[in-house]
């Protein structure tokens, strides 16, 4: 097994976080992982429509597509004019040139799914969104930043 390795607070902190996030994701998800289609050896559907071939155009268009411009307009992360001046095909290639580690650290940075108190307290893994470290009023992201 191996020698046992002294983790610092924040270290099991983090743990103890992901942990708790990962379980979250479980019991949100509804409905079966994979699909199968008679003739095909897998199946995928993107609301009521089966995508059987031209795979990642589909999902690219379905990931990035209007509706999930519009979904972010609405949530005030960006204006419509903001959204536009994006260079998606750049934005693309940057994310593949780093680790996966790192694209989701910055997916979930520029969307606000990361932990911080205000989210463990509406994901209802907290009873305050109190800052464990300098006990200000409420962690969020430009707290942490």
């Amino acid at each position: 097994m191996g020698n046992p390795t002294v983790l610092t607070r924040d270290t099991w902190l983090n743990v103890e976080a992901d942990l708790l996030a990962k379980a979250k994701v479980v019991e949100l998800h509804q409905g079966p992982l994979y699909y199968t289609l008679l003739g095909h050896a897998w199946g995928c559907y993107m609301g009521n429509k089966c995508i059987v071939n031209q795979f990642n155009v589909a999902l690219h268009n379905c990931l990035n597509g209007k509706e999930t411009l519009q979904y972010w307009e609405k949530q005030k992360q960006m204006s419509s004019d903001q959204l536009q001046t994006i260079d998606w095909f750049l934005l693309g290639h940057a994310m593949r040139s780093v680790p996966l580690a790192c694209c989701q650290w910055a997916s979930k940075q520029m969307s606000s799914h990361f932990l911080h108190g205000k989210n463990m307290v509406k994901w209802k893994f907290r009873n305050t969104a109190q800052c464990p470290w300098c006990r200000a009023e409420t962690e969020d992201k430009p707290h942490i930043l």
